[in-house]
């Protein structure tokens, strides 16, 4: 009897973990494109990392504004593993004419507690 109830009162808390327990990591957001002559194209959001409470992917860098400004950096992408990394930040784009595109963002770290992934570069100035 007591077996029993120790495998029922086990289940049961399995069952009322699993939805935190295995939650996906959202999604960053796109950056926004530059202003200007042939504004730069804003960053890829970074993806959600996959696993247990999977990280969070990092933001797309903001395009460059001016003459031909410079692309945004995408996001780097959430660690694996449990609790896995934050993705890094996109870098912005340079401003300026033929301004220089920004950096991209580091992925998170993987294993447990995955570490937290870097942010982009940001964009030179033209001439």
């Amino acid at each position: 009897m007591k077996k029993t109830l120790s495998v029922i009162v086990s289940a049961v808390a399995l069952m009322a973990a699993a939805p935190q327990a295995f939650a996906q990591g959202v999604a960053g957001y796109g950056g926004k494109g530059g202003g200007g002559y042939y504004g730069g194209y804003g960053g890829q959001g970074g993806g959600g990392g996959d696993a247990w409470k999977g990280g969070k992917g990092g933001g797309g860098g903001k395009g460059g504004s001016g003459y031909y400004g410079g692309g945004g950096g995408g996001g780097g992408w959430g660690g694996t593993g449990s609790y896995g990394g934050k993705g890094g930040k996109g870098g912005g784009g340079g401003s300026g004419y033929y301004g220089g595109a920004g950096g991209g963002g580091g992925g998170g770290g993987s294993g447990a507690y995955g570490g937290v992934g870097g942010g982009g570069g940001k964009g030179g100035m033209g001439s």
